[in-house]
């Protein structure tokens, strides 16, 4: 299976994940097809990568500092020259780093998606810039922006391409963002036509990543049984297609759920596989938050082993991650599932065993030793 296959669901951490392993450099063949060929000169021969359009896996370069410098300027210098060609290059690029938790980037590569939107007016160019920025709002648990850079394409459902199961990934964004918000009616009444659709395409990717958006929504409705139905069989749909980011997504999700349900050994089995591929890809923002899921279960994988780390708890830790991140203790507790005073005893042992007096002293230790 060759590494273009994880570009099914334009998974780019995945398909990068891939090339990485090959020794290889890129070439752009202009002389084959009528279109643009992007192929994959390797030891072990011309790969040539799924897709007729460059789009699709320029932006899955491996990771390291000099191919993300190949990926930036091919970018740049590709839409420039054939803006019709490649008008969603600016999209993957933002999934990529914002996957990653590279903000800086990603903001750059989304605010050029919108910019060549507004220079192109063609409906799939607006399709793609709106993409890219629930990508960028999605990776920052920014649900609200989600829901309002993806409200102007609702309209455009029928539109071809805008909304088909497989090329932009807004809709099961959109509809996650619903669910988070507590709009459950309107979630169901976008998530509904969607799986349906993906059904009739018979799309293992469209199909995990509706499911896996369907697990929260009956997790949000109380029915546990059709919750964990759904996500299991997002799974099923994605192990159909190599896509190790969308996989891990499902599974973060439902060990979730798992854990709130009280099914912690569950929980965690599920947490777990999602952490190795979370941390392989690098793909911080989610790592983040299977590890708060992971200490919630009474375990905890911190990025660097230190004293200062294994004097604390799984819940000390997961503590002072949240705190840090802003929260305040009774949100820490609803993340949580634990008593505010609780919090409370954690924060106050945290203090004593760090000999630390307040929030913004422990901040200054945890990115110190690398903990958040």
């Amino acid at each position: 299976m060759g590494p273009g296959f994880a570009s099914d669901r334009r998974d780019y951490l995945g398909a990068s994940d891939c090339l990485s392993r090959l020794p290889h450099r890129v070439r752009l063949n202009r002389s084959s097809t009528p279109g643009d060929r992007l192929v994959v000169e390797s030891q072990g021969g011309t790969v040539p990568v799924t897709g007729s359009r460059p789009p699709w896996m320029i932006t899955a370069l491996p990771s390291s500092s000099n191919n993300s410098l190949i990926l930036n300027r091919s970018v740049t210098k590709r839409a420039r020259s054939v803006p019709s060609s490649f008008r969603c290059l600016h999209s993957d690029a933002t999934s990529v780093h914002a996957r990653r938790g590279q903000w800086a980037p990603a903001s750059v590569h989304a605010k050029a998606a919108m910019q060549e939107a507004s220079k192109l007016g063609d409906l799939a160019s607006k399709g793609f810039s709106a993409n890219a920025a629930a990508l960028l709002a999605h990776s920052r648990r920014d649900y609200r922006e989600v829901e309002a850079v993806t409200q102007d394409l609702v309209p455009l459902i029928e539109v071809d391409g805008i909304s088909e199961p497989g090329i932009m990934n807004w809709r099961e964004l959109r509809t996650e963002a619903l669910v988070r918000m507590g709009r459950l009616t309107e979630a169901e009444a976008e998530l509904a036509p969607f799986e349906e659709l993906a059904a009739v395409r018979e799309r293992h990717s469209a199909q995990a990543a509706a499911g896996r958006v369907r697990g929260l929504l009956e997790a949000a409705q109380g029915r546990n049984e059709r919750a964990t139905t759904a996500f299991e069989e997002a799974l099923e749909h994605a192990r159909m297609v190599p896509m190790p980011f969308e996989r891990a997504l499902i599974e973060l999700f439902y060990g979730a759920f798992l854990r709130r349900s009280g099914r912690r050994k569950a929980a965690a089995a599920q947490l777990g596989a999602a952490h190795e591929v979370f941390d392989r890809l690098g793909a911080r923002p989610y790592l983040e938050v299977g590890d708060r899921e992971l200490a919630g279960c009474g375990q905890v994988r911190a990025r660097r082993s230190s004293p200062e780390a294994n004097q604390l708890t799984p819940y000390e830790t997961a503590v002072a991650r949240l705190v840090v991140e802003g929260l305040s203790n009774r949100e820490v507790a609803a993340e949580l599932i634990i008593s505010v005073k609780t919090v409370e005893y954690h924060l106050s042992a945290i203090y004593r065993k760090l000999d630390l007096r307040s929030r913004s002293q422990l901040a200054v230790h945890m990115r110190h030793e690398l903990l958040i």
